[in-house]
């Protein structure tokens, strides 16, 4: 990632200060669609609320007969369920 000229300026400090080129919106936009489908997962390990919305998904991701980078590139992917629990 740090390498690719879409994301990453490379310009000298010194252009980038006073000069900055602006980089490509629509592969920062395309990267990150990428992550969100692939490997970022809606949750977190430090409260109860997270973990709940986190294993709905990660359980989903472990049953799925290919793993999110394949089903991506496939075209097999189901889109992300933002599922929540009404009470």
């Amino acid at each position: 990632v740090y390498a690719k000229p879409e994301f990453v300026s490379t310009q000298s400090l010194k252009d980038l200060f006073t000069q900055p080129s602006r980089q490509d919106s629509r592969a920062y936009r395309d990267y990150r669609h990428y992550l969100l489908e692939t490997s970022q997962i809606t949750g977190g390990f430090y409260s109860a609320r997270g973990r709940r919305r986190l294993l709905r998904q990660v359980v989903d991701m472990m049953l799925a007969a290919d793993d999110p980078y394949d089903a991506l590139s496939s075209g097999t992917a189901a889109p992300r369920q933002h599922l929540q629990l009404v009470t």
